[in-house]
């Protein structure tokens, strides 16, 4: 999710992002399954653009 503060190029951006991540490590010496799950939010704020490199 964006959300710019004023519809200019240069505008302030909040983003937030979330992901729901599985890692599947095949099974233990038992049998049963080793899975584990984990959660990540990122939150950027960014200010401003670098210029642009493809102007002359």
């Amino acid at each position: 999710m964006n959300w710019q503060l004023e519809n200019k190029p240069n505008s302030p951006t909040l983003s937030i992002g979330w992901q729901n991540i599985e890692y599947d490590y095949g099974e233990d010496v038992f049998g049963n399954d080793v899975v584990l799950e984990d959660n990540a939010v990122t939150v950027r704020f960014h200010i401003g653009q670098p210029a642009n490199p493809f102007l002359r």
